[in-house]
């Protein structure tokens, strides 16, 4: 019961780690500003492309079996 907590927590703990990530690296293209000659609202959509796309790749990569 105590090994199955201590998975379960330290699950929650990687899932909030990648959202973490996902949304920093979000927020950082978001306010890097939009290059020039780029429409701003263009460089946003790009920013929530890209992060969208980082949690895609993260997620799966935690998904670890667990023989409990």
């Amino acid at each position: 019961m105590y090994l199955r907590m201590l998975v379960l927590q330290h699950q929650k703990e990687k899932k909030f780690i990648s959202l973490l990530i996902t949304l920093v690296v979000g927020v950082m293209i978001w306010s890097i500003g939009a290059p020039q000659g780029l429409d701003e609202k263009a460089w946003h959509l790009f920013s929530i492309f890209v992060a969208t796309i980082i949690g895609l790749i993260i997620k799966p990569s935690q998904q670890e079996r667990h023989p409990c």
